[in-house]
């Protein structure tokens, strides 16, 4: 197999110019030399492609670089956001585990206490490795663990959360039993218990995956815009709690609108957490805005990106995410 030769900053630029991109080879070597190219040019290209190796005629290196730039300020803004939730949901799990199982790992973290999952292997079950995963890290070298377990010799669900990864703890919340997730569900939904059914425990279980799943994304500085989770049909069903503040009917719901995409993630953090909806949506609307303002002629195609029906497209951005 051929390895991929290196390529001076020049022959970047000459390749791009073959390719029929207009370059201002002064700002276009700066931004190579911060991003890389695969980051600003493979990973932001598709907007400007005529064909697999032709930009469309007056593509500018600008245009990828400010589509690249403005989908780092909202990378930023979705990961702030996502660090919340996961603060926000490790905070109520660890609660109700102590409040009904004790602050003892050798109780909060006992498999009965659970249900048992998918069976992995012979007499090993989703339980059994979720647990050991937990047990792992309590063993481990790392504050406040360490302090913990030395000088009281038992590290509570609150301190040892703070280490997990959102996955870690995602996967331990999806084997609790109901009446756990019922009050972590009416808890940060700051509802009443007895208005938790089986579709609300559903949707707020999809949601803190996609947001899980935005979360490592946006971590590792990844491209977030046009980003979709995989999803089985099933997920996210339509509730109107959810969908409603939106705009989104049943219709759009069945053509997957506002299911997996970043459409989805703002919708998502609305319905968790109110105030850091408020300050999303502010920094939504101002990248959008100036999204809008240097690149009209893609500001269509970058909504469409993020999911934002086709019939929403010619509306204002404040009109689309609603206010508080």
């Amino acid at each position: 197999m051929n390895s991929k030769p290196f390529k001076t900053i020049e022959e970047q630029i000459n390749i791009l110019e073959s390719r029929g991109m207009i370059v201002d080879h002064d700002k276009a070597k700066d931004s190579l030399m911060r991003n890389g190219y695969y980051n600003v040019i493979n990973g932001y290209k598709d907007f400007f492609l005529e064909d697999d190796n032709k930009f469309i005629p007056g593509t500018r290196f600008y245009d990828l670089d400010t589509l690249f730039q403005v989908d780092k300020l909202l990378s930023k803004a979705f990961f702030s956001s996502s660090l919340d939730i996961e603060r926000m949901f490790k905070t109520n799990l660890a609660y109700f585990l102590s409040e009904k199982f004790g602050e003892k790992e050798a109780d909060y973290l006992n498999t009965k206490n659970y249900i048992t999952g998918r069976n992995i292997e012979k007499d090993v079950w989703q339980i059994d490795k979720t647990i050991d995963i937990f047990k792992n890290l309590i063993s481990e070298n790392i504050e406040p663990i360490t302090h913990y377990r030395k000088k009281y010799n038992n590290v509570p669900p609150w301190i040892l959360f703070t280490r997990a990864t959102f996955g870690n703890v995602y996967y331990l919340y999806k084997l609790c039993k109901g009446d756990i997730k019922t009050k972590v569900v009416s808890s940060m939904l700051k509802v009443s218990s007895d208005c938790i059914d089986n579709l609300s425990k559903q949707v707020f279980s999809d949601i803190i995956l996609l947001i899980l799943q935005f979360r490592n994304r946006t971590a590792h500085a990844n491209r977030t815009y046009n980003f979709e989770i995989k999803a089985s049909n099933s997920f996210l069903p339509y509730s109107e709690a959810f969908y409603k503040p939106f705009n989104i009917d049943k219709t759009a719901h069945k053509n997957n609108i506002c299911r997996t995409n970043a459409f989805a993630f703002i919708a998502s953090i609305y319905y968790l957490d109110k105030n850091n909806y408020l300050l999303l949506r502010e920094q939504v609307v101002q990248i959008l805005n100036f999204y809008k303002s240097v690149q009209a002629q893609n500001y269509k195609q970058f909504l469409l990106a993020l999911g934002i029906p086709n019939d929403f497209t010619d509306i204002k951005i404040e009109k689309i995410l609603p206010s508080i």
